[in-house]
């Protein structure tokens, strides 16, 4: 039987692939930690959170906090959050808060000290395995679909909870950029009689969490091909991609009433490992982890996917690359491993990032910031538009839209940062769109007219 391997042992055999061309960025790996502890089941849908220096990792019981050190080096501090045995899904930190889910809560802590976590609130919510954060509300996923409110954070309230057909590898699409709706990818499996395989259909579901239903209809077919169901959804600039069975990646365009096109294009790997794992590093670069391999894939050209570059695990244990952070110069990757002797281990790899190569990987600059915002909202007669579309001096268009596409709304060649008003007394109470764009990109936002 084979002895357990720590992950710095492992890396040392791992191989990345070499830079041919200048297109491909350089991927040199700098360090690898182990974490002490066993990690349960519900690890698959956990990952990294980054604040202040350090790395907060979700384990059985404890938080894990890390130092990545200006050098790349990872450097084990201490734990936190002692939940006696009950397993932590996901850690997520925002201005110097971090959301906490276990079995039966989510729990909020002060960590403007990040080696001292400071409890605030907590809300019951049962099986949490992902927490995504919007302006004042939390979305939880695991057994459902739940809202919380997080405005107050010493006080978070259950808002409402919605029963879908998933399990935990459906991954949707949260974002303040949809509010008030969540996109939900749902795969059926059935069987052919005449076919010696499996067929799958896929929708994509959309919710609106501020409604009380409990489950949402199929709205959206968009594959009902042979391996081809969604595993998980999420977006960079104006385009969605899903992570399927079939292309590792397809990308989808929707309009404003939430139709979707057919797949616009795809890429699959090699290997024809499938990748349930995504993180969005910055306005055009994408990790995809699969099994024994991660890609980093720059979605600059969606006509064309390019890899940028990759790292592929040679050691005979199973290795699952889950989700990623870029800060600065470096990648730091959550890793799990399986095989005989190392089941359910975990740990992080921290690589540095080739910044003289092509200026595609440079992760350490900020995507140009655009803001739209609409307030208030709801509103009742009028409401005030303010945008600004960041570093890109483009005169802009603003154009609004009923919930089914109609414009009724436009002001075009604006200066590229404002506000105006609209005054929306003749229109239907109910949601619209506002629509902010220029030539090469855009950001829609939702507005609710109470009549």
């Amino acid at each position: 039987m084979r002895t357990k391997k720590t992950l710095l042992t492992l890396a040392l055999l791992f191989a990345v692939l070499p830079v041919f061309a200048d297109e491909y960025c350089n991927l040199e790996l700098v360090d690898s930690w182990t974490c002490p502890t066993i990690a349960p089941s519900s690890i698959w849908n956990s990952g990294i959170a980054y604040n202040n220096g350090y790395l907060y990792v979700p384990g059985i019981d404890h938080i894990y906090i890390v130092e990545a050190e200006d050098s790349g080096s990872l450097e084990f501090e201490r734990t936190q959050v002692d939940l006696a045995d009950d397993y932590i899904g996901d850690v997520v930190v925002r201005n110097n808060l971090a959301f906490v889910s276990n079995a039966y809560n989510m729990l909020i802590y002060d960590v403007s000290d990040p080696l001292n976590f400071d409890s605030l609130g907590s809300c019951p919510v049962h099986i949490v395995n992902q927490i995504f954060l919007l302006d004042s509300l939390a979305v939880t996923i695991g057994n459902g679909l739940h809202v919380i409110n997080i405005a107050d954070s010493t006080n978070p309230y259950h808002i409402r909870g919605y029963a879908i057909p998933w399990d935990d590898y459906f991954l949707p699409y949260v974002s303040q950029d949809i509010y008030p709706y969540v996109l939900v990818p749902c795969g059926i499996e059935f069987d052919d009689p005449g076919e010696p395989y499996h067929w799958y259909d896929s929708y994509i579901n959309v919710i609106d969490i501020t409604q009380t239903y409990s489950y949402s209809p199929q709205l959206n077919e968009i594959s009902s091909t042979e391996n081809n169901y969604i595993l998980a959804l999420d977006r960079v600039g104006e385009y969605y991609f899903g992570l399927t069975y079939g292309p590792i990646v397809t990308i989808y365009e929707m309009d404003s009433s939430f139709a979707w096109t057919l797949p616009k294009t795809g890429w699959r790997n090699s290997a024809y490992e499938f990748a349930k794992h995504s993180s969005v590093l910055n306005d055009s670069i994408v990790f995809l982890g699969t099994q024994n391999e991660f890609y980093l894939m720059n979605f600059a050209d969606t006509s064309y996917l390019d890899i940028i570059a990759s790292f592929e695990n040679t050691d005979e244990n199973y290795e699952y690359y889950r989700e990623a952070v870029a800060v600065d110069s470096f990648l730091y990757v959550f890793v799990t491993l399986a095989g005989e002797g190392v089941d359910d281990q975990f740990g992080i790899l921290s690589f540095k990032l080739d910044m003289s190569f092509s200026g595609q990987c440079a992760f350490n600059q900020q995507p140009k910031q655009m803001e739209l915002e609409s307030f208030p909202n709801p509103f009742n007669s009028s409401c005030t538009i303010k945008y600004s579309m960041g570093m890109d001096r483009e005169s802009v268009d603003v154009g609004i839209f009923d919930i089914r596409g109609k414009k009724v709304f436009a002001k075009d060649n604006l200066k590229p940062e404002g506000k105006l008003i609209w005054e929306a007394g003749a229109e239907s109470s109910g949601v619209y769109l506002v629509r902010l764009s220029n030539s090469s990109t855009s950001i829609t936002k939702k507005v609710i007219y109470v009549g």
